[in-house]
């Protein structure tokens, strides 16, 4: 499923998630209502759930950003990709192959055995400090970050600056 970006905010988003989600097929269907959450959290997702229908809720919790341009596409969910856990400092990243639509995962750094791949939901708002990124990650998924990470300050301060040097290079 592609999307505009925000598109539940009005009924035509709306309506086309809700005539995409009706063209996959069962098994598509039954992963996608498979993913968090299993139930509303707020009375906007209470609402949301009711006009939007079956799998609206775990489209707003689980899409990614995508590609950019004029008339692209902007948001869309990944069965496979949404099933990845967040982490500040993941050891894999994501990149949108727009041609091909395609999301695509890939190893950031050396992984051991038995350990958990997982991906950086988002960076907005890191730079604006702990609190800040905090709370966008509970207003926009319904997530409390509970990483190394975020329970450390020093270490959170860390994280900005290299991804101030990140940004600067890239």
């Amino acid at each position: 499923i592609r999307l505009p970006k925000n598109p539940f905010e009005d009924e035509k988003g709306l309506n086309e998630f809700k005539n995409q989600f009706a063209s996959l097929p069962v098994p598509v269907k039954e992963a996608i209502t498979d993913l968090y959450p299993q139930s509303p959290n707020s009375a906007f997702d209470r609402q949301l759930e009711i006009v939007g229908g079956e799998g609206v809720l775990q489209y707003k919790y689980n899409h990614f950003g995508l590609g950019s341009g004029p008339g692209a596409y902007r948001c869309g969910l990944a069965v496979t990709a949404s099933r990845f856990n967040h982490r500040c400092a993941p050891n894999c990243g994501r990149f949108f192959i727009d041609d091909h639509n395609l999301l695509t995962i890939f190893v950031e750094s050396p992984i051991s055995e038995g350990e958990e791949l997982t991906i950086s939901y988002t960076s907005n708002h890191v730079q604006e400090g702990a609190e800040a990124f905090k709370k966008y990650m509970t207003i926009g998924w319904n997530f409390h970050c509970t990483c190394n990470v975020c329970k450390n300050t020093q270490l959170f301060s860390m994280f900005i600056e290299i991804k101030k040097i990140d940004e600067k290079i890239f």
